[in-house]
């Protein structure tokens, strides 16, 4: 039987790390888990009442149907959360069934359940330089 030189047995590991190491690294995130990742820091923002953390998942895009940016729904939700209208509120992300198209996605249902009753919306994002954005959010 022949015996494999130190040299050979180097060459067979690093050939054997390369195959094993695209296994076990893989390529990062799906787009669906770093969509699930912004919903999760946008639910965070609103249940710690932290403006900055909420407005941080906004695209500076972010348009509502109701014809405001992201400045404006900075205000109207700092301005809730001043007021007490998100203490105790509730938010479910977890239920929603991400579809990705290209650089744009949708989340839906996201639900809200506070003192002001429940909301039941849809959520659409944007990936800016690797990042999954909310640009807009619609009522369902």
């Amino acid at each position: 039987m022949k015996k494999l030189g130190s040299s050979s047995l180097y060459a067979v590991a690093a050939v054997a790390l390369l195959v094993c190491g695209c296994a076990m690294f893989g390529r990062g995130p799906s787009d669906e888990e770093l969509i699930g990742n912004t919903l999760a820091e946008w639910k965070a923002g609103l249940v710690e009442e932290d403006i900055d953390r909420f407005l941080a998942t906004f695209s500076e895009d972010f348009s509502s149907s109701q014809g405001g940016g992201k400045a404006e729904i900075g205000d109207f939700i700092g301005g809730a959360m001043e007021q007490g209208y998100l203490e105790d509120v509730e938010v479910n992300v977890e239920d929603a069934e991400i579809a990705v198209e290209g650089d744009t996605a949708t989340a839906s249902p996201v639900e809200l359940d506070g003192i002001f009753g429940v909301m039941t919306f849809g959520v659409t994002l944007k990936k800016e330089n690797g990042t999954w954005l909310i640009i807009g959010m619609e009522e369902a």
